[in-house]
């Protein structure tokens, strides 16, 4: 109920990637629904990286925090080695 009573918007000159599925939202709706999903669902790292290296032409990923985890899974992604999201 929370999340219904919460106004998304999608902004129209940047895309916004869901960890859950991997994909750009396509609409403020998609953002509502998945992030009910993403609170019990598995996060989908590999493909989203993936996507946003494959499909558009992302180089350089920005990771926020006291570790490097994160950045060296890209590294390891953007590198073609096979991985996956299971």
């Amino acid at each position: 109920k929370v999340f219904d009573s919460i106004d998304v918007t999608l902004p129209e000159d940047k895309l916004i990637y869901c960890n859950v599925t991997g994909r750009p939202y396509k609409s403020a709706k998609d953002i509502k629904y998945n992030l009910k999903q993403h609170i019990t669902s598995p996060v989908l790292w590999h493909s989203t990286v993936q996507s946003l290296a494959e499909e558009e032409g992302v180089t350089t990923f920005v990771e926020c925090g006291p570790m490097n985890v994160l950045s060296k899974t890209v590294q390891v992604i953007l590198k073609g080695a096979s991985g996956s999201d299971e």
